[in-house]
């Protein structure tokens, strides 16, 4: 059996943003087909985690550069007879890099997203020194994982990767099937009670982490003119807003047709029980880790096309619609479409497709077959 060695270079326990869910729960499945060690940041909780977390590195931004750390995991690799080093984004990188060449393991880089690419669309200045970094690691890797096909492509292109040395590896879900469409309606009518929305009306949902910079853009573009345009349209639906660090400008503010709840406790209920999931995100890279949610949630979904990145349309059969980026008007248009598709079943082709199951056995598939 492989014997794999993980470094998670955050703290990513509990999980609740969409990263942490992509190293735990990959881990998570993972660890039942291989060896698995993950080392990690010392402030992870490590009281429910499924497989061996060691607590490693510490919370300071010193530890990608710190070369210490490099004989405290040589040591680990020869105690633990490791054969693969796999490592999350590039920032890891020169540490992966120096294990495998002095250590003869194989390293596989894990992309969540080409990140100067999300850098470059934030306007951050410093873009072209990280996409050196990154197409460096990525190149002298054994094997990359991207989150999406158009990732892995951009990486061929611009990076000059071999085509056998990349593969994707999506975002996943642990649930198997579709809400039926009796349960889906008893979810609804609890989240409609409990916001005191009416039961006839529509329920929109947009939820994310607002210390995101492209997460508040998108709130400040939904609320400004996604809204106002849809309002000239329609008043029959209610928006429900949720999620962290909401700014207390748009906290004390009455939007019309609209609850900004901030943080919720049980936020996978709040999925269970909206109708509409919204997704007008533009900018950052990677997949959209809530459309995905949203979608196995049975949720209808309308998304920019940036923000629909990884979601393959033939496997929806139309509960989503995609717009041009920063399109508001067709963004209303395609929310009042959505609203005839509320009672539609998502298809069993979407729950295989983003299956952690399967997502973990390709990837074992595939550092089972490296050179």
């Amino acid at each position: 059996m492989i014997n794999l060695l993980t470094i998670a270079p955050y703290n990513f326990l509990p999980a609740h943003t969409g990263g942490q869910k992509a190293m735990f729960l990959l881990y998570k499945y993972i660890a039942r087909k291989v060896n698995i060690t993950c080392v990690s940041t010392q402030t992870n909780d490590l009281s429910k985690a499924p497989f061996e977390v060691l607590p490693l590195f510490s919370d300071s931004p010193l530890r990608y550069i710190n070369p210490l750390y490099f004989f405290k995991l040589k040591k680990l690799i020869r105690k633990r007879d490791i054969s693969h080093v796999s490592i999350e984004h590039p920032y890891m990188g020169m540490l992966g890099l120096m294990l495998k060449n002095m250590c003869e393991v194989k390293l596989i880089v894990r992309s969540h997203n080409i990140e100067a690419v999300r850098f470059k669309s934030l306007n951050k200045w410093w873009w072209p020194l990280l996409q050196w970094y990154e197409r460096y690691v990525h190149r002298r890797a054994d094997h990359s994982f991207f989150i999406t096909e158009e990732d892995r492509l951009y990486a061929v292109e611009h990076y000059k990767l071999a085509e056998n040395k990349t593969s994707v590896l999506t975002y996943g879900s642990e649930i198997a099937q579709s809400m039926s469409i009796e349960e889906k309606k008893e979810e609804v009518k609890k989240i409609k009670a409990a916001y005191k929305v009416p039961q006839e009306m529509p329920l929109l949902l947009f939820n994310g982490s607002f210390n995101y910079e492209p997460n508040l853009n998108a709130l400040q573009l939904l609320l400004n003119k996604i809204l106002p345009l849809l309002l000239e349209k329609t008043t029959n639906f209610h928006l429900l807003v949720c999620g962290k660090n909401i700014p207390e400008s748009i906290m004390n503010t009455a939007f019309p047709q609209t609850t900004i709840a901030g943080f919720v406790d049980d936020i996978d209920a709040v999925f269970k029980g909206s109708d509409i999931f919204l997704n007008p995100v533009w900018q950052g890279g990677g997949i959209k880790t809530k459309l995905v949610e949203a979608l196995c949630y049975s949720c209808s979904a309308v998304s920019f096309e940036n923000g629909a990145i990884g979601i393959p349309e033939n496997i929806v059969d139309g509960k989503i619609s995609i717009v041009d980026d920063e399109d508001s008007g067709a963004f209303a248009d395609a929310v009042i479409h959505q609203a005839s598709t509320t009672d539609h079943v998502v298809p069993h082709k979407f729950y295989f497709h983003f299956a952690w199951e399967n997502i973990a056995q390709r990837f074992v598939d595939k550092i089972n077959t490296m050179d």
